[in-house]
């Protein structure tokens, strides 16, 4: 029997970035010590939460607690991440599935689990 792959798109809004964020934060305590919003913005136009950062054209960093490093975040390394997961359930995640996006955004791979 012959198989055949497919490629599916799906829209991503601000709004599902935005969310997915906002759980990320939450599940990925285990593994970030500090985190930083990077923006170019004045800094009477920084009045937003952290996950709507890529809204606005910012960078988030986090600190690995493990190494002490830092990775930057874009918006582009989420898409990317997103798009290197096609089993992410936009409809049904909690924040340890955010947490493995964050992480395929800052390290290529989830590395913590």
């Amino acid at each position: 029997m012959n198989t055949y792959a497919v490629t599916t798109t799906k829209e991503v809004t601000e709004q599902d970035i935005e969310n997915i964020m906002s759980s990320a934060m939450t599940g990925c305590t285990h593994w970030v010590s500090d985190m930083k919003v990077s923006s170019k913005l004045p800094l009477a136009k920084r009045d937003f939460y952290a996950s709507e950062a890529f809204n606005h054209d910012c960078i988030i960093k986090f600190q690995d607690r493990n190494t002490d490093k830092w990775h930057a975040v874009t918006r582009d390394s989420i898409l990317k991440a997103l798009s290197e997961t096609p089993s992410f359930d936009y409809e049904n995640y909690d924040s340890l599935d955010a947490d493995d996006i964050l992480q395929k955004a800052c390290f290529g791979k989830a590395l913590y689990a």
